[in-house]
């Protein structure tokens, strides 16, 4: 998950193989949640994601395509989020995922695509180490831009 401002990577879940995105949207809102300015007492923003998260733990704020079994939509709750996903991309908020995409880019491109590590626990280590340093580069790189401006 990354902020659309900062474009630094607020949450990030590691997983195994194939398979469905759902399982991670409410460990990913959890940690993105501890990164959000709060105004009053809530803590609300709006979280975009792809079709590969749609799932049950998907959230009325949450911008996330309902998957389209049988061409059409039953659910009433599943309608309402695809006219919610269809004013986003009017809007321009829905476009905001690009940048994840451009994270992802730029991560693979400075540390390398591959993941060396063998064991599960070790890969995962490497993952979270690259956003780590991802993160760090961004900063120091936001830093030096504002003070080369100055």
């Amino acid at each position: 998950m990354v902020g659309t401002e900062s474009q630094l990577i607020v949450g990030m879940r590691v997983g195994r193989g194939l398979g469905s995105d759902a399982k991670w949207l409410a460990p990913l809102r959890a940690q993105a949640r501890r990164y959000v300015v709060r105004k009053g007492r809530s803590a609300r923003f709006w979280l975009s994601a792809d079709a590969g998260f749609d799932g049950r733990d998907v959230e009325w704020t949450d911008v996330v395509p309902p998957i389209r079994r049988g061409g059409r939509l039953r659910a009433w709750s599943r309608v309402l989020r695809a006219e919610l996903v269809e004013r986003a991309k009017a809007s321009g908020l829905y476009g905001q995922r690009w940048k994840v995409e451009t994270v992802i880019s730029v991560i693979k491109r400075k540390f390398g695509d591959g993941v060396r590590s063998r064991g599960l626990r070790l890969a995962r280590r490497e993952v979270l180490a690259k956003g780590v340093v991802y993160n760090l580069h961004r900063s120091f790189f936001v830093v030096v831009c504002v003070w080369c401006v100055r």
